[in-house]
């Protein structure tokens, strides 16, 4: 099966985590090093990415992606709930920016080329050490792709609700890590019904409702209800676990480890989260 990724760039502003736009440049020069076709999706304002022969550049204003028609809902949803810190409550603009994956990667299968396409973030690259453009990619973790028109790496948490046969009400509105949404495996024929899927289950089950998240918890929501040939290629707390399978030359990164009160406090916040 030939394989192509799809990634995207754009500028929203301040993020409330200090990660300016430059750092995200430089994740996606290192990123589209990968030994891959990329389609990049870039805002129009933006000057192009180092693109490899092969790669394609589409420069697209937000507002053409359909997540983008929910803005005043969601702005609206968002303003009910001022104590919400994470990123998909203060800046509503990046939200829909990760929804809009699913409306990229169908995109980029209308344009044809490839029979699967993996979605890697722009930032991906952060995980890991070393030049990306040494990796390869592994036949045998294309070859497992091969059923799936979906497939995915789902955290313990969800782990553990799709093995209860429950997903707590309590998740939805969290926007807890419930699916690896930064590496993402799409057949090119399902891309857009899959994607037509998710946004049929936010307006329906969400928008309508009042309510919002991140699309992680929005694909956790949707595996627990079952969606058929899924594949869940790893229960992992880790992140890029589908691009690691693919390329098992990448390095991970070492990061600082958090000190011993750090590691006590997120032990037992998982816990009691587990509980719920």
């Amino acid at each position: 099966m030939q394989l192509a990724a799809v990634t995207a760039l754009y500028d929203l502003g301040p993020r409330p985590d200090g990660r300016g736009l430059d750092r995200y440049r430089a994740w996606l020069d290192a990123t589209l090093r990968l030994p891959m076709a990329f389609t990049v999706f870039l805002d129009p304002a933006l000057p192009a990415p180092a693109l490899k022969p092969g790669d394609r550049l589409l420069r697209l204003p937000l507002e053409v992606f359909a997540p983008f028609a929910w803005r005043e809902r969601v702005g609206a949803i968002i303003a009910r709930h001022p104590e919400r810190t994470d990123i998909a409550y203060r800046q509503p603009g990046h939200g829909l920016l990760m929804f809009s994956k699913f409306d990229m990667l169908a995109r980029a299968a209308a344009e044809g080329g490839a029979e699967g396409l993996v979605w890697l973030d722009a930032g991906l690259m952060r995980f890991f050490a070393g030049d990306p453009a040494e990796a390869r990619l592994a036949p045998e973790a294309v070859a497992r792709l091969a059923g799936a028109d979906l497939a995915v790496a789902i955290t313990p948490r969800l782990g553990a609700a799709l093995r209860h046969g429950r997903l707590p009400r309590e998740l939805v509105g969290s926007a807890k890590r419930l699916v690896s949404g930064g590496d993402i495996f799409v057949r090119a024929e399902r891309a857009e019904a899959i994607a037509r899927a998710i946004f049929a289950f936010v307006e329906e089950e969400w928008l309508a409702r009042g309510l919002w998240d991140n699309e992680q918890v929005a694909l956790g929501c949707i595996l627990a209800k079952g969606l058929p040939r899924t594949e869940i290629v790893a229960v992992s707390k880790e992140y890029a676990v589908l691009a690691e399978a693919l390329f098992p030359g990448l390095r991970r990164a070492e990061f600082p480890r958090p000190g011993l009160a750090a590691r006590l406090f997120r032990a037992l916040h998982y816990a009691r989260e587990q509980r719920l």
